[in-house]
């Protein structure tokens, strides 16, 4: 996790002499402002999963004889239910550019407090810090880091593979990238990603293979082919294996993922095209080799605007585990030899000038592979948004995590959270329609005239 304050104190080195020029949102003082909203909300979360039994009570339990085991305590993870309370205090934004340089910097925490089960209380964070350099008129220069941490890794990182027990979960994802822009059509970039990801405490049973590293180069090729038509052309070379932690006295056995016994290699070709303005889909087709052999990948969405300001879409992919770090084709470390089947639907949008609505729902299937077998998972959240006055919007929350199985927890998950809260802008009006910083109406306009109405990212 070193690296999220290496990269940070590097960038912020490089941007001493510059000047915060934007303007400021909120309560700012030299470039630091509140980007988004604070929010308090409470509600019920039932059936987490809590794993109770520590090292010691594991390796005692699998040591006994098999004509004693069946009798022997139940040492997986127990479901459990408790009344949350959850503060989030604003976005602490700080931009500092010129005409050729760029420099952000965005932290928010988050707090849970539980009700009964006090051992659960945790201090969430999500920190990222971006540096862009215009080198010339065509070449630009990235760098970025991105740091997380959570006690919740189901509900922070909605992937239906890794829907784990409450455990401190953290995550560091830095990216450096070269981008050449030929034409105002057509742009070349090369991309160089690298994430850590560490879940839980160390397992001294070695069952599971959870701490994980993911690094990989990528080329891409850009093209508008026409005002409503974009191709992209992706070719990666990545690796992933297990994040072999060292300790004093640690009998722990280097591993690796069969997968990436050699750096794999993935080409995937994307098409977008807007049939109209209320009508956009996209489609992608590749391959994915491995130490284990080629496989194909493909998917399909689309999106479709029903009224003013309501999107409506969905779509299937088939890909190996979930990336992880965006068009880079990175895959998490974990199933790496697993292909995974998943239909999505999703909504978004002000079906009314006061009333923001959002939900996803995700059914995925594992289709084969060597780690994660027959995993049937639904994975959904909603969210209602309504605008009480300039500063303030109520909303009510759902979500739902079930899972047939998880290979890595022998656990099958049944969980739902219920929330009702508020959030509340420390911006005033002019702010939040005028800085590019300010996303305090992200969910709601804040008028009739700006209801979302921009079409869905599908990056």
């Amino acid at each position: 996790m070193m690296k999220f304050c290496t990269i940070s104190l590097l960038v912020l080195a490089i941007a001493v002499p510059l000047s915060a020029q934007h303007g400021q949102s909120g309560f700012s003082l030299n470039g630091v402002t509140l980007s988004t909203p604070a929010e308090v909300s409470a509600g019920r979360d039932d059936n987490f999963l809590v794993q109770r039994a520590t090292v010691s009570e594991q390796l005692l339990i699998s040591s006994l004889g098999a004509g004693v085991l069946p009798g022997a305590p139940n040492i997986r993870p127990k479901p459990l239910s408790d009344t949350v309370y959850i503060l989030k205090p604003p976005t602490i934004a700080y931009v500092a550019d010129s005409k050729r340089r760029e420099l952000d910097f965005n932290y928010q925490p988050e707090f849970e407090l539980y009700q009964s089960n006090h051992d659960q209380n945790s201090w969430n964070n999500n920190a990222d810090v971006s540096f862009t350099q215009l080198l010339s008129r065509r070449w630009s220069a990235f760098l970025g880091d991105a740091y997380r941490s959570s006690r919740d890794p189901s509900r922070t990182l909605q992937n239906p593979l890794l829907l784990l027990p409450r455990s401190q979960y953290r995550e560091n994802s830095f990216r450096a990238a070269l981008n050449f822009e030929q034409s105002q059509r057509t742009s070349y970039s090369v991309r160089y990603d690298n994430t850590r990801m560490a879940f839980g405490e160390y397992d001294a049973l070695q069952r599971s293979v959870l701490d994980n590293i993911s690094s990989g180069i990528s080329l891409m090729y850009s093209r508008m082919l026409a005002r409503s038509h974009r191709i992209r052309v992706t070719y990666s070379v990545f690796n992933a294996q297990p994040w072999n932690h060292s300790r004093v006295g640690d009998n722990h056995v280097s591993s690796d993922f069969v997968a990436f016994t050699h750096p794999a290699q993935s080409v995937v070709g994307e098409y977008r095209f807007t049939l109209n303005p209320k009508t956009v889909f996209e489609f992608s087709g590749g391959g994915i080799k491995t130490t284990l052999g080629t496989d194909a990948t493909f998917s399909a969405f689309g999106d479709r605007r029903v009224g003013d300001a309501v999107w409506v879409g969905g779509g299937f992919s088939r890909g190996l585990t979930f990336f992880s770090t965006g068009s880079a084709s990175l895959p998490s470390g974990l199933a790496t030899t697993s292909f995974y089947d998943v239909t999505t639907f999703r909504i978004k949008g002000q079906p009314a000038q006061k009333i923001g609505i959002q939900g996803n729902v995700t059914i995925a299937r594992s289709a084969y592979g060597t780690v994660v077998n027959g995993n049937d998972t639904v994975m959904g959240r909603s969210r209602i948004d309504y605008r009480l006055n300039p500063h303030t919007i109520a909303f009510l929350s759902f979500e739902v995590y079930n899972q047939n199985q998880n290979a890595f927890v022998q656990t099958p998950l049944s969980r739902t959270r219920l929330f009702i809260g508020l959030d509340y802008s420390f911006a005033d009006a002019s702010v939040q329609r005028t800085s590019r910083l300010n996303r305090d109406a992200q969910n709601v306009a804040l008028t009739e005239q700006g209801r979302l109405r921009t079409k869905p990212d599908q990056e």
